[in-house]
């Protein structure tokens, strides 16, 4: 959703878009917790932070994308969460916790 919104100037699209962009924002936080609570020693430490984390992207994003507006327009500050979300997907799957057994790394496989 985000791509089409600031990539892709044709309006029949841009509907769409920030309907598919609200459903991932809206699906974010409550996955990211859930994840959270279920990985790891001490949960609720891990929720504390992912929910902290959480609203300073609340508190900061806004005005942040307003700053960036400002000064080379909206269409191209969504750019940076794009690049952003980008960034961490690409991230996620290098950072997966691997097990070693006998020697041999293997990806962890989680169910």
């Amino acid at each position: 959703g985000m791509s089409v919104v600031s990539l892709i100037d044709v309006h029949l699209f841009v509907f769409p878009a920030v309907i598919l962009w609200a459903l991932g924002i809206s699906l974010g936080l409550p996955l990211a917790l859930s994840a959270a609570a279920e990985s790891g020693d001490d949960p609720s430490a891990r929720v504390s932070a992912v929910a902290t984390i959480g609203y300073l992207a609340l508190l900061a994003g806004p005005p942040s994308l307003g700053l960036l507006g400002e000064s080379f327009g909206l269409r191209s500050a969504i750019l940076l969460p794009l690049v952003l979300v980008v960034t961490s997907v690409l991230c996620a799957r290098v950072m997966r916790p691997r097990v070693v057994a006998d020697g041999v790394a293997r990806e962890a496989v989680h169910s």
